[in-house]
């Protein structure tokens, strides 16, 4: 695993755990949280910069939601906790510092947790080949505020679900899909 800058300068090397699928930044910017997958659970790391090295924080057992692109996962603005989706669309909040986790919230089918942009607000969102959005949802109310709408500008040749991720405040959006294009011809007076 490698840490690269942003200007210039070396990668630098990391010692992150086997079968590691995502990661996130801490917000103090000290320290990446690492997934890794082992077996049929999920165990977090976190990535010190200083050192360079890998701590075991917690595991997630049974089935969480997985994607290309690791499962739907977000910390807290402060640092301590880890929001984690698990397939049923459950949402729990793991603390950093041990101990057990607590539901947040559940989502509807099709929805993925997107970030946590607030102390009480979690960003969620869904997009499939056309149409998708991005709600933010209060935790202690539950009332959802509707923030993107969003609709493809060109969904031809879409092959699979689109990426879709969200800035920390929420009110930015970019999508990513892979797409298969062809051309047909005609052609005639052919013997």
């Amino acid at each position: 695993m490698s840490l690269l800058s942003m200007g210039a300068g070396e990668p630098r090397s990391l010692t992150g755990p086997p079968g590691a699928e995502s990661a996130l930044f801490t917000p103090d910017g000290q320290s990446i949280l690492v997934q890794a997958r082992e077996a049929e659970k999920r165990a977090i790391h976190r990535v010190d910069f200083g050192t360079g090295s890998s701590t075991p924080v917690f595991e997630v057992e049974g089935p969480v939601v997985g994607s290309r692109r690791g499962a739907p996962w977000a910390i807290s603005p402060d640092g301590a906790r880890l929001a984690i989706q698990d397939v049923d669309g459950a949402v729990s909040a793991w603390p950093l510092s041990g101990g057990a986790a607590s539901p947040l919230i559940r989502l509807i089918a099709h929805e993925k947790l997107l970030r946590w942009d607030r102390a009480d607000s979690l960003l969620v969102g869904a997009l499939d080949r056309r149409t998708g959005f991005v709600d933010r949802v209060n935790l202690s109310t539950g009332a959802r505020t509707r923030l993107h709408e969003i609709n493809m500008l060109d969904e031809a040749g879409v092959l699979f679900d689109p990426f879709l991720v969200v800035s920390q405040d929420g009110r930015a959006y970019a999508y990513s899909s892979s797409r298969f294009l062809n051309s047909l011809y005609l052609v005639s007076g052919l013997r």
